[in-house]
């Protein structure tokens, strides 16, 4: 077992297995992006873009994030698709289920219906309903897989 917080042991098999599902998918991307020469966001204004959705509380809209960005509407959405291989709302969802991922792991004792709300999900059906479509998996198979 591995300490990652105060009071917090992991498995170090499941923290192995959780690093490398978690590296796979952006190595996957970086590669299908590297053949690509221009376009897309300034990485400056990637990171804003993407700090915007990480904040907690509700999703940023598109007109807040292209504004930051000093982008219109529908530029923005190009050169972020183009930037990420996404939309801004798959992004969003995407990193959304990453963060639950991280939740579900470091915090076992946690319920289901309180991580949902912690990242802003009504409750549990619809945590559990956007986690499985996202993964292939219920927030509990996750959770019991990386034990």
């Amino acid at each position: 077992y591995t300490t990652i917080a105060p009071g917090l042991r992991l498995d170090a098999g499941a923290l192995a297995t959780l690093i490398v599902l978690d590296l796979a998918r952006p190595l996957r991307e970086a590669a299908r992006r590297a053949g690509r020469r221009t376009g897309g966001l300034a990485p400056r204004a990637l990171r804003q873009a993407l700090a915007m959705m990480d904040d907690p509380g509700d999703p940023p809209s598109v007109e807040a994030m292209a504004a930051r960005c000093g982008l219109s509407r529908a530029h923005f959405i190009r050169c972020f698709t183009q930037s990420t291989g996404m939309s801004p709302g798959a992004a969003f969802r995407r990193r959304r289920v990453e963060r639950a991922k991280a939740l579900l792991v470091a915090d076992h004792g946690r319920g289901l219906d309180a991580i949902a709300r912690a990242l802003g999900y009504a409750g549990a059906p619809s945590f559990s309903a956007a986690f499985r479509r996202e993964t292939g998996r219920s927030p509990g198979a996750w959770r019991a897989l990386m034990r």
